[in-house]
C-alpha cells in the first residue's frame, strides 16, 4: 500500500494453452500507484504519483524516457490529440506530449486551477470537465 512496486505485463494472445509463459515482463521502478497508466499511440504512459511521467514500449517493458514534472497526484491522467492531462493536489493542470521523443521543459505546459483537486479531468459532450474542490468548469472543444 502507499506506492506501486510492480507492474506486471501478461500476455493474453492464447488463454487456452496453459503451458506457455504468460509473463512477458515485469517493471519494479517508476510506477504508479494511485492513476492509472495509460495507452495511447502504441506506447504506455505511466505518471506517477510523485510527478514522475514515462513513456514505456508495452511489448518488452523497455523505457523510452522518464521526466519529472512535479506535484503529487491523487487523478489519472488523460489523453486528448496526443497530450496528457493530469492535475495535481495542488490545483495545476499538466499537460505533457504523449510522444515517443522525451519532451524537453518548454514543451510541458502548466496552468493553475486556483483551487486544490484531487480530480481526472474527463471528455463529455465535446467539452474538457474540470473539478476542483469548490469548482467544476466546463471547457468547450474549438470547432
Amino acid at each position: 500500500g502507499g506506492r506501486g512496486n510492480v507492474m506486471i505485463a501478461v500476455d493474453l494472445s492464447d488463454p487456452k494453452d496453459a503451458t506457455k509463459t504468460r509473463i512477458r515482463y515485469e517493471r519494479k521502478k517508476v510506477l504508479p500507484y494511485v492513476p492509472t497508466p495509460i495507452y495511447y499511440g502504441g506506447h504506455l504512459f505511466l505518471w506517477n504519483d510523485n510527478g514522475v511521467v514515462s513513456c514505456v514500449k508495452p511489448e518488452d517493458g523497455e523505457n523510452l524516457w522518464t521526466i519529472r514534472v512535479g506535484g503529487g497526484y491523487s487523478g489519472s491522467p488523460i489523453c486528448i490529440d496526443g497530450k496528457l492531462y493530469c492535475i495535481t493536489e495542488k490545483g495545476d493542470m499538466i499537460v505533457v506530449p504523449a510522444t515517443v521523443e522525451q519532451p524537453a521543459a518548454t514543451d510541458i505546459q502548466r496552468t493553475s486551477l486556483g483551487d486544490t483537486s484531487h480530480s481526472t479531468p474527463i471528455v463529455a459532450g465535446g467539452r474538457l470537465l474540470i473539478r476542483t474542490y469548490h469548482r467544476l468548469a466546463a471547457l468547450e472543444a474549438k470547432p
